[in-house]
């Protein structure tokens, strides 16, 4: 997400529509594929975190502490990933990250805490039956949820949004 501009410096780059969806397409392939090799071998601790990240979201959401809302939905996806114990699956994942968290809770038009942390309520009802292949779905339609949200509120003429003011410092900074 950090541009750097030869005799120009350094800045935060907009991302545009289209690679967001990108991204989100990919994550959906990659959260899926982890599901179907995390789920059955998940312990009755890492479905207890799980659960505690997502009330963690659900109460940023209630706050409408979108940034909260971010940091906890990033953990629950990254948490959810890596039950598959797959490095390599998990480093391509991080790769994404930035086009899928912050940039987007905190930026993206029609940004609203409680529709993002209620996007994750059928993700969790399918960790807790424990079927992977449920949990995939879920997945599946979570992202496929987000992406026409993303696009519906999007401005036409198709450029990048505008980083809001301070966004700059929530966007670097690792969380």
């Amino acid at each position: 997400m950090i541009e750097i501009l030869p005799f120009r410096g350094a800045r935060v780059r907009r991302a545009s529509l289209q690679e967001l969806l990108e991204a989100y397409a990919v994550r959906s392939k990659l959260e899926s594929l982890g599901a179907r090799l995390g789920i059955p071998r998940m312990t009755d601790g890492e479905l207890a975190e799980l659960e505690a990240l997502h009330d963690a979201m659900q109460t940023a959401a209630g706050a409408g502490d979108r940034h909260g809302v971010a940091v906890h939905d990033a953990a629950f996806h990254a948490r959810l990933l890596a039950l598959a114990g797959n490095r390599t699956l998990e480093r391509v994942w991080r790769s994404l990250e930035p086009f899928s968290r912050t940039y987007i809770t905190l930026v993206a038009p029609g940004s609203d805490a409680r529709w993002a942390a209620d996007l994750h309520v059928p993700i969790l009802a399918a960790v807790q039956s424990r079927d992977p292949e449920a949990v995939a779905a879920a997945l599946c339609h979570h992202f496929e949820r987000a992406s026409a949200h993303l696009a519906e509120g999007w401005p036409q003429d198709g450029e990048a949004l505008p980083l809001p003011p301070a966004a700059h410092e929530r966007t670097t900074r690792s969380d």
